[in-house]
């Protein structure tokens, strides 16, 4: 007995929460002419939207072209820097070591040029003197 409650419980459920089945020929309007079909509206309607879609699309395009050419500049402009330092510092070194040419003197040498101007340079009597008292 409670097996057939239940059963009438559900099917009332069933019923009553159940949506009724629409029929496939959608009723004739008033006026006699059938109804227009709802896919050329929505197509038309969405057209708009289409377009302002496409739009905000090109612009998000340049926007991040512009970004790309912005960061390409950027790294030109790093890699531009690194070669310019790398030539400062090549330079840099090469007159070091021409200085360090031109500063390399030896105690001989230095002997032998004092010998040269004594033996090159007017006599030491024709030179002028500075006494000091």
């Amino acid at each position: 007995m409670e097996a057939i409650i239940i059963a009438v419980i559900l099917y009332i459920l069933g019923k009553v929460f159940t949506r009724p089945q629409v029929e496939d020929h959608p009723p004739a309007s008033p006026s006699g002419h059938p109804p227009k079909q709802m896919n050329q509206p929505l197509e038309d309607a969405t057209e708009p939207v289409r377009e302002k879609r496409q739009g905000l699309e090109n612009q998000q395009k340049k926007r991040l072209e512009s970004k790309l050419d912005v960061a390409r500049q950027l790294t030109d402009v790093a890699e531009k820097r690194q070669r310019i330092t790398k030539q400062v510092e090549t330079v840099k070194k090469q007159k070091n070591k021409k200085n360090e040419k031109k500063l390399s003197v030896r105690k001989n040498d230095l002997v032998n040029g004092i010998i040269l101007s004594e033996v090159l340079g007017p006599p030491r009597a024709k030179r002028k003197r500075i006494r000091k008292f």
